[in-house]
């Protein structure tokens, strides 16, 4: 798809209060969530300030490219300068085109490894929110941004004991896991593993719980005295 200014207003509103961000007017999947800032910041070990990127249809592309194609119509034919040298700032009055002969091209031949990094990073995020929303439908029958929703009104943490999941698997902390009824396949809640794995050893049996937690209660006395 050709990107062009009806394109990018379509898709974009243009927010100059945070420095010329640009903000998603509707729901394309993963980040891409009406009214938050698009892209983000590819920043350099060792420099002070880093350039906005933003990924429309598997290209990555810099904000504020986008930000002169969403008010002047075109993209810049030459290299953007940012006039306070700071180029996270993509207010389209702290950009102009810079006065050198190097063109366009140019810059993409000088910068083609960062640019092939920064388009497989946000490439390689977006197919794995793709793959893991695919996953939760065939299995569950909800999305990846439905599931974000329950984890909101559940403020984060378990439906059972109430405390964010902490289970980490290869040093990254685990999703909260999908609490479903084993008879409908009806989603119930979003669990920590140990709730989950918990109710899934009681078969779901609610009489068995109650019959666990009579035994506890039964025996507490007797673990009190026995820790005196």
């Amino acid at each position: 798809m050709k990107l062009n200014q009806e394109l990018v207003r379509d898709v974009f509103s243009y927010d100059p209060d945070e420095q010329g961000a640009l903000r998603w007017k509707k729901n394309l999947g993963g980040r891409a969530k009406e009214g938050n800032i698009a892209g983000s910041v590819c920043r350099c070990p060792g420099k002070l300030y880093g350039s906005r990127y933003v990924n429309l249809h598997t290209i990555s592309y810099p904000v504020a490219h986008i930000v002169w194609l969403y008010h002047h119509g075109e993209l810049p034919k030459g290299r953007l300068q940012y006039i306070d040298k700071n180029p996270e700032n993509c207010r389209l009055e702290n950009l102009r085109i810079k006065k050198t002969e190097k063109n366009y091209a140019d810059f993409k031949k000088q910068n083609r490894e960062r640019m092939r990094l920064v388009r497989a990073k946000s490439l390689g995020k977006e197919l794995s929110d793709q793959v893991i929303s695919r996953k939760m439908k065939d299995q569950y029958g909800i999305n990846l941004e439905q599931y974000q929703l329950m984890l909101e009104k559940q403020n984060g943490v378990c439906a059972i004991c109430g405390n964010p999941e902490t289970t980490k698997w290869r040093d990254r902390t685990l999703r909260l896991s999908i609490d479903h009824c084993h008879a409908s396949n009806k989603v119930r809640g979003l669990l920590c593993m140990h709730c989950n794995s918990a109710i899934g050893r009681f078969f779901d049996d609610t009489e068995r719980l109650k019959s666990a937690i009579s035994y506890l209660e039964k025996h507490q006395d007797q673990t009190e005295i026995s820790g005196r």
